[in-house]
């Protein structure tokens, strides 16, 4: 786990000065060494993490005759089965990222396609002049890019480090602002900055006599048939187990993040069997929502090595500037936080740490996806079929749980929303359309059209938006400030493909979240975690917003009339959007004190 950094194209060479800049930016996510290569027509610049080979995984590193050379950020999950397939080219070092060089030796511009595992990387090719660079499936590691002078091609694992270079001078863009005032955080295609652009998830990019491509080296796998849910559950735990198996490889100390749900459960029941003595990590609230003792029994049951912090030792006000002021862009989720503490207390004894990050996208374990079934299996709204489903409610009062009572859901929902995609929607928003218009704002970016919004297209929907856009954001940047590298099991290429393909009738059904998930890994799960009820792990922003330190700090930043945030935005506008409930006045504090970080 790294940052990257370079600039392509003529005399890039001669800009070692904003290289420098640029991976000084990034020491953060590589504090154990830095390396820099300077061609011509490309620069390169790395930050690294020893994780595999730390003796001879240096980056940049040149491939054989000094035509490729390669930096990485990432893993290659399953790395030493392609070396194997790549045989009899020798290998003068026993990383991963010499398996990037041997494939685009071999497959060019293709070598995307055949790499596992979470990266972001670029490659050069002296030969042609060419740049290609990729990156994971999912959105795991980032890639930033833009245009500098004279035609340069820019890229780093982070927009700081582009800023860093002082070759470019962005504004805001403004429809991204509205996205993530919208959302909580800026869509995964678009930047809050203009002329600074993302590479998008499973998208490789390639740079050449002064033109930039971008396409999609892969996509997700369609739906398949109907399957036997016993088969299913079969073939899911050898995935996972394989997943798992691959991701325990490291040369250095390891460990895994315990909530009390059901994914992170399951990883380390899976991990503790083939790493024993395991050891976990877990941040627990205070009060009712509050999940330690959940993990605890966990902890015991698989025999882990179990540390864990609480947030009521918490300086939350702190917290929020620090989380502020590393975040490229505002990220408004509301376990930014905990994430961050929890991280810092793994760094304490690892490097690497297992996650359960992608389960509810994969296997469709959202609170909100039984009542979004209940809306698809509603027949299309008529004036009987309304009456009689309210008829049927009321004779039936005690059947809240039953056909009727799920009938009406589902009609109500239809007089709200046209598609089961606008329903979802519509409760993730913080601020709604009317708001961004007071506040002076464009209509946020429109979110592609990936199908006509059945529950399937719903679950592709987050692993192609929510996933990459937020929640990988939070766990990448926040682990990273740490230099902890995170990697989620659930995510393996193998794995997520079969799971992306089944059937959502093994994920969701009314009433009943993570249905494959239950047949097939419950008896890894302590009785107390297998019956509890869905709860997203989180920070209690409506409580921490009535903390006399949070106020204070409310006061502070959004008292001012000269404020950042009311350079950008009207304030009476703002205080009545921040009244519409904590989520929304925890979005624009996030706001204005990432404004208030840069100067903006």
């Amino acid at each position: 786990m790294c940052g990257i950094a370079g600039i392509a194209g003529p005399g890039a060479e001669r800009h070692e000065g904003p290289l420098r800049a640029m991976v000084a930016a990034l020491r953060h996510r590589g504090p154990d060494e830095e390396g820099f290569l300077l061609l011509p027509g490309c620069a390169l610049g790395h930050a690294r993490l020893s994780i595999v080979d730390l003796g001879t995984g240096r980056q940049p590193m040149v491939g054989p005759g000094g035509r490729g050379a390669v930096v990485f950020n990432g893993e290659i999950h399953g790395f030493r089965r392609l070396r194997e397939a790549l045989a009899p080219r020798p290998f003068a070092t026993s990383s991963d990222t010499e398996v990037i060089l041997a494939l685009h030796e071999r497959d060019g511009e293709e070598a995307p396609a055949s790499l596992p595992g979470m990266f972001a990387y670029a490659h050069w090719d002296a030969g042609s002049s060419t740049l290609t660079a990729a990156r994971d499936r999912f959105g795991e590691k980032p890639f930033f890019h833009a245009r500098g002078p004279d035609g340069l091609l820019l890229f780093a694992s982070e927009i700081g480090a582009l800023l860093a270079s002082g070759l470019i001078r962005p504004g805001l863009r403004r429809a991204s602002l509205s996205g993530y005032l919208q959302r909580g955080y800026v869509h995964p295609r678009t930047t809050l900055f203009e002329g600074v652009e993302t590479l998008p998830p499973a998208h490789r990019l390639s740079f050449r006599a002064g033109e930039v491509r971008v396409d999609r080296y892969w996509s997700l796998p369609p739906p398949a048939g109907e399957v036997d849910p016993d088969e299913a559950a079969g073939r899911f735990r050898d995935l996972l187990g394989a997943a798992v198996e691959r991701q325990l490889v490291a040369d250095v100390p390891l460990g895994a993040l315990l909530s009390g749900g059901l994914d992170s459960t399951t990883v380390v029941a899976t991990a503790a069997r083939l790493a024993p003595g395991l050891r976990t990590f877990s941040f627990g609230i205070e009060g009712a929502g509050d999940e330690l003792p959940l993990a605890r029994e966990t902890a015991r049951m698989h025999g882990t090595d179990h540390l864990e912090v609480r947030d009521v030792s918490l300086d939350v006000p702190a917290l929020l500037r620090r989380t502020a002021a590393l975040l490229d862009e505002p990220l408004a989720d509301t376990s930014v936080i905990p994430t961050f503490v929890v991280s810092g207390l793994a760094r304490e004894h690892v490097k690497v740490a297992l996650t359960g990050d992608g389960a509810d996208e994969l296997l469709g374990g959202y609170w909100y996806l039984p009542p979004l079934r209940d809306m698809e299996e509603a027949p299309a709204e008529t004036a009987w079929r309304w009456i009689l489903a309210r008829a049927l409610a009321r004779v039936a009062p005690g059947a809240a749980k039953g056909r009727a009572a799920r009938r009406v859901r589902g009609l109500e929902m239809r007089r709200s929303h046209g598609t089961l995609r606008e329903a979802r929607a519509g409760r993730a928003l913080r601020l709604p359309a009317e708001d961004l218009a007071r506040l002076g704002l464009p209509p946020a970016d429109p979110a592609p059209d990936l199908g006509p919004g059945t529950l399937d297209d719903v679950l592709r929907d987050d692993i192609e938006d929510q996933l990459p856009g937020c929640f990988l954001v939070k766990t990448d940047r926040t682990a990273m400030a740490h230099g902890l590298e995170l990697r989620a099991p659930f995510l393996d290429v193998e794995l997520a493909s079969f799971l992306v393909s089944l059937p959502v009738s093994l994920k969701v059904l009314p009433g009943e979240a993570k249905v494959l998930l239950r047949r097939a890994c419950s008896g890894l799960w302590p009785e107390s975690v297998r019956t509890r009820p869905k709860q997203g792990f989180g920070a209690p922003v409506d409580l921490w917003l009535r903390r006399p330190d949070v106020e204070a700090l409310r006061r502070e930043v959004l008292g001012d009339p000269g404020a950042a945030l009311f350079r950008l935005l009207p304030r009476e506008e703002v205080e009545r959007s921040a009244a519409r409930g904590p989520l929304a006045a925890w979005t624009l504090l996030v706001l204005a004190l990432w404004l208030e970080a840069r100067g903006r």
